[in-house]
């Protein structure tokens, strides 16, 4: 299923909603959420500091960038708007005279 295939199903959106929101899972994402939090390692995978501290960093920011991404499944998406709908000005064939 692709993401525009989940997005045009409210029901499931309804559904992954209510199971994000009963208390069971609040406690569990709040429980990933701390696992995801890095600690230092030792010893090092690698004997530069720098790498190191790179690899730790992108390994968090995927797993809050997944997290982040499973909640905002559960967000019903707004209707595109026809942007010629928002324009402001009328368009008028006489040129020079003036539309107030």
């Amino acid at each position: 299923m692709t993401l525009k295939e989940w997005a045009e199903r409210p029901d499931l959106v309804a559904e992954l909603r209510s199971i994000l929101s009963s208390p069971v899972m609040q406690i569990a994402l709040s429980v990933l959420t701390d696992v995801g939090i890095p600690r230092t390692k030792f010893p090092a995978s690698t004997p530069d500091l720098l790498v190191n501290s790179a690899l730790l960093n992108a390994k968090r920011e995927g797993y809050f960038e997944a997290l982040k991404n499973l909640e905002a499944l559960s967000r019903e998406r707004p209707q595109k708007i026809d942007p010629d709908a928002l324009t402001p000005w009328k368009h008028s064939s006489n040129i020079g005279e003036e539309n107030f």
